[in-house]
């Protein structure tokens, strides 16, 4: 091979090297946009199996295609008993939450939230509104909701939680909205 060939066939591989890199960038993101949302729905429906009634939106863009999110859940006793099986969330239950990257709400309707998974609450970074209707909690326990830094809305309702407690809350987040019975 001659020198002026062996660069023309330097260049011509060089330049296929960049074309293929160039290609493969958006393949890339492309996949892992895939793969996330696959996560996120595997998340959704074992929680749906469990009884949740779960809200997704349209939120990340990619390819022009519009990936629903995740943006609600909402348990209840009522929902356990339906599917049967255990009538509280479980731990299992806060590691697929704590998965959802946009998950913005979560709303527990009865005694299905155990006093020791109370702390798992602090494992859901995206949340701004929190509703417990009928869980009973003491005054440490709601405390401990401040570590929820994006929390913006608290609805306790016959929950049994002293003003105090209330109180210290909202020093903590002094953004918190908090609707109390």
């Amino acid at each position: 091979i001659s020198e002026t060939r062996l660069v023309k066939l330097q260049v011509r591989l060089r330049t296929m090297l960049v074309v293929v890199a160039a290609a493969a960038v958006p393949l890339m993101f492309a996949a892992r946009t895939y793969r996330d949302f696959r996560r996120e729905r595997d998340v959704a429906d074992y929680l749906v199996g469990r009884g949740a009634v779960v809200r997704t939106v349209a939120s990340s863009r990619a390819f022009g295609i519009a990936w629903p999110r995740v943006a609600s859940v909402q348990f209840t006793q009522d929902q356990f008993h339906q599917v049967g099986g255990d009538s509280q969330l479980t731990a299992a239950d806060f590691d697929r939450l704590a998965r959802l990257p946009e998950l913005e709400e979560l709303v527990l309707h009865g005694d299905v939230l155990p006093a020791d998974l109370v702390p798992r609450l602090a494992s859901l970074r995206t949340l701004r509104s929190l509703v417990l209707l009928h869980c009973p909690l003491d005054d440490e326990q709601v405390r401990r909701l401040g570590a929820l830094p994006n929390l913006r809305t608290l609805t306790l309702e016959a929950a049994g939680v002293t003003e105090s407690a209330l109180d210290d809350l909202r020093r903590t987040l002094p953004d918190l909205e908090i609707f109390d019975d």
